[in-house]
């Protein structure tokens, strides 16, 4: 069966070229149409195990929380330009808009408003008319989208005005009722000392957070900052209200900048009006405020500021990915190319080899979008490994064909001979490799059953493409040789090829006399790399498999210099506010938590 099914394949290929070219151009427009549709997304959770309860939560969150996932802007600098830069930063952020898809949505409204128009003057149905009119209402409001929803980078001291009280514990309501008993200068730095001996003298467990820590350090700071106010007002200098009740809030709130230990570096919290999942508004928003950041940093030169954080990273692993599996699938091809050039000794069969896989490409991502859809972190990758698993295919095919008419075979024998002789290989080469990726369909990680779907269906239709476009070219390439020389000389001569490599078979002829020898290199090389390979290591960060140099994650490690906070952190979803209060309590006591907020802060 096999055997007739590939006679008669290269039956076609050498009598009705142009039929085979037919059916690949057909094909090739078909699996490019589905090609166009595939989508790319950058979503962790799909490396993880798509039944497990975690990434189940981290989808939900994703989805319906778009505050989980924002844009953090670093800004570094002298202490006062900081703030102001943060201060003319914040509104602009809040102004970017997207309007790339207003031109296609203007279209969809002005097709409903012809056929609003075709109704009035013929059937006048006021019914269908209100509905589409509800239609153009809608788009209209998905036009100019707004980016982002808010910035965080400073507490709402006029919110703590009015509302702190009723959001500070019992036992702290007492505390500060002692404080400030005494409204006077003398008084309430008397009290002020005694609250913070009964706080903290012998009482290790009211540091023993990091945000216990956090708060005796801001309240420290508070007090150093109201004392050079008095010291100033002391000296007889000038001291405006203002400034005044700026040292009060900061005494009873606060520092109100989320200012680093050193007070060199500043952090806006962006909170987007998308989520993760929205690529193409990661994208937009993303450049948006980066263009923000850009032209106001030209205000300010003595002031440095970048983007980071889950979307400035999400962002930069889809342009720079895209970027660079760009490249390196043309490195590929050239080398390749270059490879098949030396190898042959002849440029014409390794083009063929090139323009047979690039359509094969074509049809593997075509049977990609069909399969899964889209491409995850993992299955982007997918040109490089089937460019090199593919060009074998080619290879064979090339390889037996050349052989064969050097022999002295006509196209026909050729043909067929290659087809009988590599075909087998080639089909049971790809099906069993094919196989071994199509088994990590059973992996509970929907990034890895992608993976083997998409390289093991892809892998087939390069295989496929090979043997229905490759035989193809090269029967055109014998014609039109045979042809030249049928001119030249008046009778049909055969071109003869050597492709072999005599060294190799030089080589392998003194290692099989050389037969000891040959064996104890063996194992010694092998010892030494198993050696080798016991000694390998894990690297756990998966920071560290990103683009070296990017601002993103320059800046993560910024972050945890100045801030001694990492940006990675955990999300919880609970079922009610209780709940919520009780896990936040139980994690401000582990030692890898700086910083718990949760719901209860606000609900006491």
């Amino acid at each position: 069966m096999r055997e007739k099914m590939l006679q008669k394949l290269a039956h076609w290929h050498a009598y009705h070229p142009w039929r085979m070219l037919l059916v690949v151009l057909l094909l090739t427009i078909i699996f490019g149409f589905f090609a166009g549709q595939l989508k790319l997304t950058m979503r962790w959770s799909d490396l993880l195990p798509s039944g497990d309860k975690r990434t189940i939560q981290f989808n939900k969150i994703i989805d319906e929380f778009t505050a989980a996932t924002s844009l953090v802007v670093v800004v570094q600098g002298e202490e006062s330009r900081i703030k102001e830069f943060a201060e003319d930063l914040a509104p602009q952020i809040l102004t970017a808009i997207d309007t790339s898809k207003n031109d296609s949505l203007q279209k969809e409204i002005d097709k409903i408003h012809k056929k609003i128009n075709r109704l009035k003057t013929k059937e006048n149905d006021d019914s269908k008319i209100v509905k589409l009119q509800s239609e153009i209402i809608t788009l209209q409001a998905r036009m100019d989208k707004k980016l982002f929803q808010r910035v965080d980078y400073k507490t709402e001291i006029d919110f703590l005005r009015n509302h702190g009280l009723i959001l500070i514990k019992e036992e702290d309501l007492k505390n500060t009722k002692d404080v400030f008993m005494d409204p006077n200068i003398t008084g309430l730095l008397f009290n002020i000392n005694n609250s913070m001996e009964k706080e903290y003298v012998g009482q290790e467990e009211s540091i023993s957070t990091r945000e216990k820590e956090d708060q005796a350090v801001a309240f420290l700071d508070g007090i150093q900052n109201l004392v050079l106010k008095l010291q100033k007002a002391a000296r007889g200098e000038e001291l405006p209200g203002e400034e005044a009740q700026q040292a009060v809030d900061k005494l009873l709130f606060g520092e109100p900048y989320f200012l680093s230990y050193d007070k060199e570096a500043l952090i806006l919290n962006v909170i987007p009006d998308f989520s993760m999942m929205d690529a193409d508004l990661l994208v937009t928003g993303a450049d948006a405020a980066q263009a923000i950041v850009d032209d106001l940093l030209k205000d300010y030169p003595d002031v440095k500021a970048g983007l980071t954080g889950m979307i400035a990273i999400g962002r930069d692993e889809m342009v720079y990915s895209a970027q660079s599996l760009g490249y390196t699938t043309v490195i590929a091809m050239i080398a390749i190319l270059l490879l098949l050039i030396i190898s042959f000794r002849m440029w014409v069969a390794p083009i063929f080899a090139i323009a047979n896989l690039l359509v094969g490409l074509v049809w593997a991502v075509g049977t990609a979008a069909i399969v899964v859809g889209q491409l995850n972190m993992m299955t982007q990758m997918m040109a490089v490994i089937l460019i090199g698993l593919g060009i074998d295919f080619s290879i064979h095919i090339i390889s037996g064909f050349t052989e064969r008419r050097a022999a002295g075979d006509s196209i026909a024998e050729a043909m067929e001979k290659t087809f009988l002789k590599s075909g087998k290989g080639i089909l049971t080469g790809a099906l069993t490799t094919a196989c071994a990726f199509l088994t990590l369909v059973i992996s509970h990680s929907r990034g890895m059953k992608e993976m083997g779907l998409v390289t093991g269906t892809g892998l087939l239709a390069i295989l496929l493409a090979t043997l229905l476009f490759l035989p193809s070219l090269l029967v055109f390439r014998e014609r039109r040789i045979d042809k030249k020389h049928e001119r030249k000389k008046g009778i049909k001569q055969i071109v003869q090829r050597d492709i072999s490599f005599r060294f190799l078979g030089r080589t392998g002829e003194w290692l099989s006399k050389h037969y000891i020898f040959t064996i104890l290199a063996s194992i010694v090389i092998s010892s030494l790399l198993i050696w080798s390979a016991s000694n390998i290591s894990f690297d756990y960060n998966y920071m560290n498999i990103e683009p070296k140099g990017l601002t993103s994650i320059v800046l993560q490690d910024t972050v945890l210099d100045k801030f001694d906070l990492s940006m990675d952190y955990a999300l919880v979803l609970t079922d009610n506010v209780k709940q919520s209060r009780e896990l936040s309590t139980s994690y401000r006591e582990l030692g890898t938590v700086a910083i718990t907020e949760d719901i209860s802060l606000y609900l006491p």
